[in-house]
Order: C-alpha cells, then sequence, then structure tokens
C-alpha cells in the first residue's frame, strides 16, 4: 500500500491517506487516496471524511471519484492534494463522481486546527497526529518512540508482526494491530493499530506491551510472537501495557481479521489490499 502520506495518526488507525498538507492553513477535511504507480493515470477518490468537517457539511462523502477542483481537472494525487487546500480561507468548488453521476460541491474551507480539534485530534512536532486528550508527558513518548524507531529500522533491528496491520490468514483471530519488536527482541510495542477490539477497549499506538495473557513477549522468535497475539478461536485477551510510566491492563476478545479488514474498508484482491469502496473496473489501479 503506497498511497499513504507520511503523516502519522496516533489516535486511531495507524497512517492516514495521502492527506491535505498540514502547513497548508486551510483544509476541507478530507484524505485522498490514489492509484499505485503502475496506473499513474488512474482516478483519485475520498478515503475518509472527518465528521466535523466542511466536507462533511457539503455531502463529500468516502469513495467520491474526484474529478476536478475549481473548474480544472486534476492531473494526480498530488496535483489534487496541492489544490484541494490553500493557506487562503476562500471556498473551493469540487467536480466528483458518486454511482455514475457527476456532482458539482462548493466547499467552505476551514483552519486545519479547528478541524483536527472538532474531530478530538490534533497535529504535533514531526507531522504526528494524536488524540487531543493526550497529555503532555504522554506526547513527550510518543515523540520519543518515533524517534527511537526510525533508528532501528535503519539499523535493521526491527521486527513487525503482522505488517500491513493484519495477520496473513486472514481467518485468524487477533486484537488488531501491528506488533513492534526492537532491541534485540527487548522492546515490544503496539504499532499499526486498526478500527478493532483493542481499540475499541483504549489501546493506544506506542503502547509498550508487558505482557499477554501473563506472557512475557520480548526475546521471543517471530513465531512465537504471531502465535502469542493470535489463534484459530474467538478467545478472550488479557494485554498489560506501559503508557507514560503508568501500567493498564486491557481485557477484550480478539476478532476475526477478515471482519476487522471489513469494518475498516478494506477488501483482499489477488492478494492485495484494497479499499472496500473502489469500484471494480479501477481495482486493478490499487492492488
Amino acid at each position: 500500500m503506497n498511497r499513504y502520506h507520511p503523516i502519522a495518526i496516533l489516535f486511531g488507525a495507524s497512517l492516514i491517506c495521502f492527506s491535505q498538507k498540514e502547513h497548508q492553513k486551510y483544509v476541507i477535511g478530507v484524505n485522498i487516496i490514489g492509484p499505485n504507480p503502475n496506473c499513474p493515470n488512474g482516478p483519485v477518490f475520498v478515503g475518509s471524511v472527518q465528521k466535523i468537517s466542511p466536507a462533511a457539511t457539503a455531502g463529500i462523502q468516502l469513495g467520491d471519484r474526484l474529478l476536478a477542483i475549481d473548474g480544472t481537472p486534476i492531473k494526480d494525487l498530488a496535483d489534487a492534494s496541492h489544490r484541494i487546500s490553500s493557506e487562503s480561507s476562500q471556498p473551493v468548488f469540487l467536480e466528483v463522481e458518486r454511482a455514475g453521476s457527476t456532482r458539482r460541491l462548493t466547499v467552505q474551507r476551514e483552519r486545519s486546527d479547528i478541524v483536527w480539534s472538532q474531530n478530538g485530534l490534533r497535529v504535533i512536532d514531526d507531522g504526528l497526529m494524536v488524540g487531543s486528550d493526550f497529555s503532555d508527558s504522554e506526547i513527550q513518548e510518543i515523540q520519543k518512540l518515533n524517534r527511537e524507531l526510525q533508528v532501528a529500522i535503519q539499523s535493521g533491528d526491527f521486527l513487525n508482526v503482522f505488517p500491513g496491520h493484519y495477520p496473513k490468514n486472514k481467518s485468524l483471530y487477533y486484537p488488531g494491530f501491528e506488533v513492534f519488536v526492537w532491541d534485540k527482541g527487548q522492546r515490544v510495542h503496539v504499532g499499526g493499530i486498526e478500527d478493532g477490539p483493542a481499540r475499541r477497549n483504549g489501546v493506544r499506538w506506542g503502547d509498550r506491551i508487558l505482557s499477554i495473557n501473563g506472557i512475557d513477549p520480548r526475546g521471543k522468535s517471530l513465531s512465537e510472537l504471531e502465535a502469542l497475539f493470535s489463534g484459530q478461536t474467538p478467545t478472550r485477551m488479557s494485554m498489560t501495557i506501559e503508557r507514560a510510566g503508568r501500567q493498564k491492563t486491557f481485557t477484550f476478545t480478539i476478532a476475526l481479521a477478515a471482519n476487522v479488514l471489513r469494518d475498516n474498508n478494506w477488501q483482499m484482491v489477488n492478494g492485495a489490499m484494497v479499499p472496500l469502496w473502489v469500484p471494480k473496473p479501477y481495482t486493478s489501479c490499487f492492488e
């Protein structure tokens, strides 16, 4: 999946789609998603709409195909991302395709910090996006963790259980997040997290995992970690974590990966994750 902007959401489901650039002051509250490099002239779609936003008010919906901005046809994802936001509060005129018909919508731009705040989010240093309820100590820990992760990845001292946020076998049950492991297996943290059982019970990206059902995950092999964090049946999982110096324990029932995939608007097409709402004629552009 190469259609993501490098900004990380640490409040919800990992990375957001190639989004309106944060340095641009006025936005409409959408993220847009485009095709893979093998389909350079492929369509650009609305990948998500903030619940409280100018876009939602104007009637823009998930899956709308973006055709033109201010009367000019879009060239590609980068072009659309650049022009949909502005340093001016002037409204933007969008032409979108939905269910085979064309719609023309006028959307009043709003300051990005206001849009994010209304949706319980805020952007901090390095483009990281967190929940507005994060404490200063939690934010400092996340910033430090993000720096350490970059070093671990660059050095090769990094393992990711369930890369892409899902187990390879979608018939397994799991908590709904990746597992980041580094420091020679001594650091085990919650990675990219989807809307699933763990997140719904309060688990966050970056939480340091101390135990799973009483078992310490440190020093284990990839196969052992996969077995520890997933299973063939929807069993209860008890997970103890450390967050900003405080320990918390969460208990939830792990969910079928295929169901978590669907609930997060994804589908598998020829072994690739493709947005569930992409029309069939365009699925090959997103494989």
